[in-house]
């Protein structure tokens, strides 16, 4: 399985799964501590190409986070946190990577959409939405955003930095700076833009672009370590950077080191053996997000005038992190808040601390991914009103049973707990599903069944698509098979009928395929498989560390049969990388959820002897895996992963 969380994670360690409720802690009335900030945005970042990004908004004085009736949400809980949805009746996009305040705004990149949403701070209302898109079509991917004289500087991953008024809300501007910028800030009259090459991995970049901002040109490029990230500045000019250096394969991470920049001078003044990955500022003190290599997220703080370690380790009260992927200082008091991406497909949590490290509450994000938070005045949350003018969604209204092959994400997505059964199994799948989060299916053979929200009908061209979180060069091919109800009962006990898909008729392809796996002695030992063509392997252990082998299963062997598809990945010594090439069309998992090549028709629905099956609806739907290929490092074995339903055709 791949994980492409954000444009430059390339991999993520799992972890157990967060609670939903709200903790308060230290405050004797059980309220956050005296705040003249009424509220907060928490921008949840979602899945790379799952268009899950979201944005909530919680309130200090209710102590709860605004919610609504969202008629398109699947299920019958259709209670939605996504406060951009309530006020603006459509979602934020993809992959939303940075929230700003500048006065009675707030900015949002949006970065796979490649647009800027610029929405009213006191009510979320959508402004404008700024496309970014280059002469010939191609997104220029904003990633982060500065302001300096009521303009907004954004940095995009195609190597240029966009000015945008403030007032009229429009781009007036557009200089380059080096390869895949991925931080901005501003200092003394100038742009300092992060060139981190991160679209590269083999050959990174290692410069910082020096932005003259009377002109808009570029002046200077500063020459640092490889794969420079976050980058901010303080009020007087003093310029810190995080570089992350290659990935470690075999340390399964970065090495990160923290660097100061003379705005005087543009010229590295300091090397810090600090290994930060992240950062903010809040006047000359910089919390740093610190890690061990394996494990270990903490916090420190320094001196912004002198890079003089104030305390090396903030947090007091022994609270642990899973992930930490944002901080923010609440300027009205101090507070320092910690978003926590937990295992980055559940919701995330985010945490309040005091000026003494102690944690003083830890609230549900009520999204994936939290990155960024912004604290603000008073809304009117009862009577402000907003368009909720979404339509129910045709999506998954059940799961009928998920029987993964063992996989390097089983009993993490969704979450095993100990006592579980397949049924048990079979409904976190649903939440999931409804919640927009991934289930794995493992290597080859294993599926997962479901039924459709409402019947799906044939109509002219494609009908619907099984989202997945595939990208360009990470596909995991499912076979998809789709049912009609012929009985009438409501169960897929009707036949099956597999899409036939680009791949059918391929010669390579080996339609009475079936793979034995056997329950390993130890939960840290690979799961050995044969197959039935006289060949074995195991599923190998990558970075995570709970069973691979599914444990709510009885037996200690499970066989699944199957057409396999022939091997995708490839290693192109060019890139000095695996590449898992998408098939041409008709799979799950396959090309981006945003690319039509990954929408399918019923009209492919074949019998078993390969005629037509002229279906006119369909009611329940299957994938499986269809590769049986292990790649070398993080990405293990090809694994297919569902995230849910979208119906395409008119219905």
């Amino acid at each position: 399985m791949k994980t492409r969380l954000s444009l430059l994670l390339l991999a993520a360690t799992m972890a157990a799964a967060c609670d939903d409720d709200i903790r308060w802690e230290d405050a004797a009335d059980g309220t956050p501590a005296e705040t003249t900030a009424d509220g907060m945005y928490i921008l949840c970042e979602g899945l790379f190409n799952m268009n899950n990004s979201s944005l909530s908004y919680y309130d200090f004085a209710t102590a709860a986070m605004a919610s609504f009736q969202d008629p398109g949400k699947a299920g019958s809980d259709q209670t939605s946190y996504d406060y951009f949805k309530m006020r603006n009746g459509r979602r934020l996009g993809d992959t939303a990577n940075d929230l700003q305040r500048y006065g009675s705004k707030l900015w949002c990149a949006v970065n796979v959409s490649s647009q800027v949403e610029v929405m009213d701070l006191a009510t979320g209302r959508s402004l404008a939405r700024i496309p970014l898109f280059g002469d010939d079509g191609i997104a220029r991917q904003p990633r982060t955003i500065a302001f300096h004289g009521g303009k907004a500087y954004v940095c995009n991953f195609d190597g240029t930095v966009a000015r945008i008024d403030t007032a009229t809300l429009a781009v007036d501007g557009i200089t380059q700076a080096g390869r895949n910028p991925d931080g901005i800030c501003c200092a003394a009259g100038k742009l300092y833009v992060s060139n981190s090459g991160g679209l590269d991995p083999q050959q990174p970049d290692n410069t910082v672009s020096v932005i003259d901002i009377a002109s808009f040109a570029e002046t200077r490029r500063i020459t640092v370590r490889e794969n420079p990230g976050a980058i901010h500045a303080d009020a007087d000019g003093n310029v810190y950077l995080v570089t992350r250096g290659r990935y470690d394969e075999a340390l399964a991470d970065y090495d990160c080191r923290l660097h100061r920049i003379d705005s005087r001078t543009d010229e590295v003044a300091a090397d810090y053996d600090m290994p930060a990955f992240d950062f903010c500022i809040s006047g000359h003190r910089a919390y740093l997000y610190t890690y061990a290599q394996g494990g270990g997220d903490g916090i420190a703080v320094i001196d912004t005038r002198t890079g003089a370690t104030l305390d090396p380790s903030f947090v007091k009260d022994g609270t642990s992190f899973v992930h930490i992927y944002g901080l923010a200082v609440n300027p009205a008091n101090g507070d320092l808040y910690v978003c926590d991406a937990m295992n980055y497909t559940v919701n995330g949590l985010v945490y309040c601390f005091g000026a003494d490290g102690r944690r003083k509450f830890t609230l549900d994000a009520k999204g994936i991914n939290p990155n960024s938070i912004v604290f603000s005045p008073r809304h009117d949350l009862a009577n402000d009103g907003g368009s909720t003018d979404a339509t129910p969604a045709n999506g998954i209204g059940q799961v009928f049973s998920y029987d993964p092959a063992p996989g390097q994400f089983v009993n993490q997505m969704p979450l095993y707990a100990e006592g579980d059964d397949a049924q048990a199994m079979a409904r976190k799948c649903l939440e999931a599903l409804q919640a927009g989060s991934l289930v794995s299916l493992g290597g080859f053979g294993g599926s997962i069944t479901m039924g459709f929200l409402r019947p799906v009908a044939n109509g002219e061209g494609a009908d619907f698509r099984v989202l997945g979180n595939a990208y360009d060069g990470s596909a995991e091919p499912g076979i998809v098979f789709v049912a009609k109800d012929e009985n009438g009962n409501g169960l897929p006990d009707d036949p099956w009928h597999e899409l036939a898909g680009s791949e059918y008729a391929s010669p390579q392809a080996d339609p009475g395929y079936a793979v034995t796996y056997r329950r390993p002695a130890s939960t840290a030992d690979p799961v050995p498989w044969t197959d039935n063509r006289g060949a074995q392997g195991d599923i190998p252990r990558t970075i995570h560390a709970q069973s691979y082998y599914p444990l709510w299963a009885e037996d200690d062997e499970m066989t699944l049969t199957g057409t396999r598809l022939p091997d995708n990945g490839a290693y192109d010594p060019a890139a000095a990388m695996w590449v898992m090439a998408a098939y041409a069309y008709g799979y799950a998992d396959n090309h981006p959820n945003t690319s039509a090549a990954s929408a399918l028709d019923i009209d492919w629905a074949v019998n078993a002897d390969g005629t037509p099956a002229r279906l006119d609806t369909i009611h329940f739907v299957r994938v499986c895996t269809a590769v049986n290929q292990q790649i070398p490092g993080l990405v293990g074995e090809l694994s297919t992963e569902v995230a849910g339903i979208e119906v395409v055709s008119r219905q």
